[in-house]
C-alpha cells in the first residue's frame, strides 16, 4: 500500500492542472479525445483514482460496470492504432474505421487486468456492458458497414450531454 501511496504522490506533484488524475493508470491524454474513468468514494471525497483510457487519437467510453472484486471494466470506441491492451482478445484494430473495446482496470485504477479491441473492417462501436457474478463481461453495440465518421450520441442523449456544459 506504501509503495502505491508514494506512486500516486508523484503523479499529483509532477502533472499539469488539467482533468483530475489520481493514481491513474494513463496520467496524461494520449492525444485526440481520451475516454476516462473516475471512482469517487461513498461520500463524494476523496477521488478514490481517475484516469484517462485512450490513444493518439479519439476514444469514447459508452458503459461501465463494476464486478464484486472492485474491477471497473468499460467499453466503448476508439480509432487509437495504439489504444492501451492487456491480455488482448483481439491485439489490432480491426480496419481503417474505429473499433469497439473493452476494458478492465484493477480495483486500485492503476493498471489493467485485460484491454482489447473488438471490431472488423468497418465501424464497430460498444454501448453498453454487464459482467455476470462469475466476472465474464457481456458487451453489446453496433457494427455499421460504410460509416466513415465518429458515431454520434443519439438523440436521447443529447438534451442530457448539453446540460451539463
Amino acid at each position: 500500500m506504501l509503495r502505491t501511496q508514494r506512486l500516486c504522490l508523484r503523479h499529483r506533484l509532477h502533472r499539469l492542472p488539467q482533468f483530475p488524475d489520481r493514481c491513474a493508470f494513463q496520467a496524461a491524454p494520449a492525444g485526440g479525445t481520451d475516454a476516462f474513468v473516475a471512482k469517487i468514494s461513498p461520500s463524494g471525497n476523496p477521488l478514490a483514482y481517475s484516469t484517462y483510457l485512450g490513444g493518439s487519437a479519439w476514444d469514447a467510453g459508452r458503459g461501465i460496470a463494476v464486478d464484486a472484486a472492485g474491477r471497473a471494466c468499460v467499453a466503448g470506441e476508439t480509432a487509437s492504432a495504439n489504444f492501451p491492451l492487456a491480455n488482448p482478445v483481439q491485439g489490432t484494430r480491426g480496419g481503417e474505421e474505429a473499433d469497439a473495446f473493452v476494458t478492465c482496470l484493477n480495483p486500485a485504477g492503476s493498471g489493467l487486468t485485460y484491454s482489447t479491441y473488438l471490431g472488423g473492417r468497418d465501424a464497430d462501436a460498444a454501448s453498453s456492458i454487464a459482467l455476470d457474478s462469475a466476472g465474464s463481461a457481456y458487451i453489446t453495440g453496433l457494427t455499421a458497414p460504410g460509416i466513415s465518421r465518429p458515431l454520434l450520441p443519439s438523440r436521447a442523449d443529447v438534451p442530457a450531454m448539453s446540460m451539463l456544459s
